[in-house]
């Protein structure tokens, strides 16, 4: 069996190997919080454990928020510089202006909604998730990657992200995924924060589609922490 500072050193393996394709990245994301957690519960570690964690931890963060930030930014850019010629198409064409469907029409728009107003936590859906959106809506890729860049900017994920975590990806959705859960004691400023971006989610996301998608999860959660926050000062 495995001891815990293999897993360590095997994880910086993974690492690595994931840095080709960002879902593999998610993926592993996903494997390092179970293995932290395990961490958690073993403290005190032994001294050559610990100094394993610390240096795994650090290469970690440093490539995996360098490459996650890397491939969003390219998304960004391949997707405004797509809708840039799209728009020159546009203007030169009447015909294919008249027969054009704007993206952001609201029908198109309903799945992305629901979408990202039920991963509020997490609101970076993969690759298959943005193709089937984009099948489904008959909505080009490119757009719905343009689209759920600007939703994170407008719903206040890119502040958070910026002023709480120094912009790091992953701490930035581990600590949303917390806090909604109810699992985290929250400093009262990030609490309100979150619960800010949850209403501000509910007012651009969920409320303008009426019937076409019920509800969010519960704000109760969110109040919890928030009161829990407000008991440490």
């Amino acid at each position: 069996m495995s001891t815990l500072k293999d897993r360590l050193l095997e994880a910086e393996s993974l690492l690595l190997e994931s840095l080709s394709n960002p879902q593999e990245i998610e993926f592993f994301k996903k494997g390092w919080y179970a293995l932290t957690h395990e961490v958690e519960k073993s403290l005190p570690l032994e001294d050559d454990v610990l100094i394993q964690y610390q240096s795994t931890s650090r290469l970690v963060e440093d490539l995996s928020e360098s490459m996650l930030s890397f491939y969003e930014d390219v998304d960004a850019i391949d997707a405004a510089f797509q809708q840039d010629l799209d728009n020159i198409f546009t203007r030169w064409s009447e015909v294919a202006s008249s027969q054009s469907t704007p993206p952001s029409s609201r029908r198109d728009v309903s799945l992305a909604a629901k979408w990202i107003s039920q991963h509020i936590s997490n609101p970076y859906p993969s690759g298959s998730i943005r193709d089937s959106i984009s099948q489904r809506a008959d909505w080009s890729r490119k757009d719905v990657d343009a689209w759920f860049t600007e939703a994170r900017k407008r719903m206040g994920w890119n502040d958070i992200r910026k002023r709480f975590f120094g912009n790091r990806r992953a701490e930035t959705i581990q600590k949303a995924t917390m806090f909604f859960e109810g699992q985290l004691r929250c400093d009262p400023t990030l609490s309100q924060a979150f619960v800010n971006m949850k209403n501000r989610v509910k007012e651009l996301f969920v409320e303008p589609f009426g019937n076409e998608y019920i509800g969010l999860v519960s704000l109760q959660k969110g109040f919890v922490c928030l009161l829990l926050a407000r008991d440490l000062v």
